[in-house]
């Protein structure tokens, strides 16, 4: 009697509470992979960057390959960034992106090219995220992160359109500061991208280094869209301009005093320039008179012998 009184409510409240395959996945990211030979090694997550050179590089998870080789990382990442992966203590590392957004990531065991026999080399090759398959993609544009380029330098516009493509990605901020910082004709495209993370991405720890990068470098490249300012000519008035471009010609036609709107050292280098070429159109002029002089007194000896 009292068990079919109380079996309805128990119906009920097993069919309002959601089952355990209705429950969304946690939050985090899930790195695995199974080869044989990676039996026994151990596979390390580490921070992006490391304390010191002098520190060891911290790792935020790890895990050790079972008899069949398989490992799982699973967890979350303080931030959405790269971070790196390490099998055992080999020096070469391998950048994840991660932002615990249920990234669920494969790794692929290869060779590298450095191993040897007697000490092979493992890589991971990743698969499972759009953010992986671009960091990947960027390979050719290493050279970028350590070389400043020309405005109008290919692989410069390419990875330029692929970041008004993909602004959107937590991985933009990354690509942005580290692709970009050392490249002028890139600032106004980073200034347009830092306000975009400001409003999107508020949280992403390079928002903060593009700040800094351009408040402490505000250089202007030739070629490119430069602010509100004024030039004197060589009579010493002034002259507004609006969003102009900076041309080599009006850039080498300005006097020196014009030059306040370049950086400290900028000014330095283009006087110092500037007086290493009236030196040498000095010695030139110099030269040359001691060649006219010269002439007219061999002419006046050849007078005095002929007359």
């Amino acid at each position: 009697m009292h068990l079919r009184l109380l079996f309805p409510p128990l119906l009920s409240l097993l069919l309002v509470l959601p089952s355990q395959a209705q429950q969304p996945a946690p939050a985090g990211y899930t790195i695995e992979g199974q080869d044989p030979r990676l039996t026994g090694r151990h596979v390390y997550l580490l921070t992006p960057e490391r304390p010191s050179p002098t520190q060891p590089w911290p790792a935020l998870d790890s895990a050790q390959a079972d008899a069949t080789g398989h490992f799982t990382l699973h967890g979350r990442v303080p931030a959405p960034d790269v971070y790196w992966l390490r099998l055992d203590q080999q020096r070469v590392l391998q950048p994840v992106p991660l932002a615990n957004q249920q990234e669920r990531l494969t790794g692929a065991v290869e060779l590298s090219p450095s191993s040897t026999r007697q000490a092979p080399v493992y890589l991971l090759h990743l698969s499972g995220s759009p953010e992986v398959e671009w960091l990947q993609a960027l390979q050719p544009y290493g050279l970028l992160r350590n070389q400043a380029a020309a405005g109008n330098d290919k692989r410069l516009r390419q990875l330029q359109a692929q970041l008004r493509q993909q602004a959107d990605s937590y991985l933009a901020p990354y690509v942005a500061f580290h692709y970009l910082r050392l490249h002028p004709s890139a600032r106004p495209l980073l200034d347009s991208l830092t306000t975009r993370f400001a409003r999107e991405q508020p949280a992403s720890p390079y928002l903060p280094r593009l700040r800094e990068l351009l408040d402490k470098a505000p250089t202007l490249a030739i070629g490119a869209l430069a602010p509100d300012f004024t030039l004197a000519d060589l009579h010493g008035h002034g002259h507004l301009a609006v969003g102009h471009q900076l041309s080599q010609s009006a850039f080498y036609r300005c006097p020196l005093a014009s030059l306040s709107f370049l950086s400290r050292q900028v000014r330095w280098q283009v006087r110092r320039g500037f007086g290493k070429l009236l030196a040498v159109l000095v010695h030139l002029v110099s030269i040359k008179i001691q060649l006219f002089l010269l002439g007219k007194f061999h002419l006046l000896q050849l007078l005095i012998l002929l007359f």
